[in-house]
């Protein structure tokens, strides 16, 4: 009979931590793990960076007169990887029709309203002017995210429950943008 509470499993390695849970047999069940997983190794953290890329290197401003931004383009290079992303392709079923047309149009650049239509696309497409006003973007995508997840019902799935810990936060606010420095 097997006692998992008389093993302990210590690494030398922190990045080997993915491929030891990997490897244990099913039959072990839940496992204790004391240390931290690095934020930067997971799938959540990628989708973020790629989002933050898109505003800050893929995003092309439109201004009027007074210089205040009115609508955005983004370049494909930065927009696609967002549309492939998995977390996105489940939630928001649009996203591989938009990735297809836009592979297949082989433009570099679409306007915002290419991407609109549905409410996590609106969020991650939506125009920004300065840094706070990218952190309540990225706030918000990750509250989309972690409601989509519950609403999947996939406790198995390894963003499940950090993403609604997550959506349980109350005490952030994004209605109003803050103001900030503008992006150069």
């Amino acid at each position: 009979q097997y006692h998992g509470s008389d093993t302990a499993i210590v690494l030398c390695n922190e990045s080997l931590l993915l491929p030891m849970l990997h490897c244990l047999p099913q039959s072990i069940g839940d496992v204790n793990i004391t240390m931290g997983y690095p934020l930067t190794q997971t799938p959540v953290y990628n989708l973020l960076l790629q989002i933050v890329l898109l505003h800050c290197d893929g995003c092309q401003r439109k201004t009027d007169e007074a210089g205040n931004g009115v609508a955005c383009s983004y370049r494909s290079k930065f927009s696609l990887p967002i549309l492939q992303n998995h977390y996105i392709g489940r939630i928001c079923p649009k996203a591989k029709d938009l990735a297809k047309q836009l592979q297949e149009s082989r433009l570099f650049v679409q306007d915002e309203d290419f991407f609109r239509g549905d409410e996590l696309m609106d969020c991650i497409f939506r125009g920004v002017n300065n840094v706070p006003q990218l952190g309540c973007l990225l706030l918000d995508v990750i509250r989309l995210l972690a409601n989509a997840a519950s609403e999947l019902n996939t406790a198995s799935d390894a963003v499940s429950e950090p993403m609604s810990r997550i959506s349980a936060d109350a005490g952030i606010s994004t209605t109003s943008p803050p103001e900030g420095r503008p992006f150069s």
